[in-house]
């Protein structure tokens, strides 16, 4: 399963949520959970510093074009879709995840088998 994570380095409340995605991420992945980042809308330059910054470990993609913002509806940063193991879209935050959402949203999915 996979907690997709659109973002941008210029992006206060993406900045305030990254600490908290490589947390869920370190969690999620012996389960066979992933987050993945996805850049938009930024200085490759600045995004590099930002994935230094907060340590990002979890795969990075950049959206130059946004078709895959487009694809998803995506409307503002941060936003962030959670995909279940069989491809499925389960939940859409607009704006910043918390803790409360990762763990009602994704916990769950963790669960499930692989």
């Amino acid at each position: 399963m996979v907690v997709l994570n659109y973002w941008a380095s210029w992006c206060e409340p993406c900045r305030q949520e990254s600490p908290l995605l490589q947390r869920w991420h370190e969690r999620m992945k012996s389960q066979g959970g992933t987050v993945v980042g996805v850049d938009v809308n930024d200085v490759t330059s600045d995004a590099q510093e930002f994935i230094r910054e907060f340590r990002l470990t979890y795969p990075m993609l950049r959206d130059d074009d946004g078709e895959t913002q487009a694809e998803f509806g995506v409307v503002a940063y941060p936003e962030t879709v959670v995909i279940d193991r069989q491809g499925r879209i389960t939940a859409l935050r607009r704006g910043p995840v918390d803790e409360q959402f990762l763990r009602s949203e994704v916990l769950p999915l963790l669960e499930e088998p692989a």
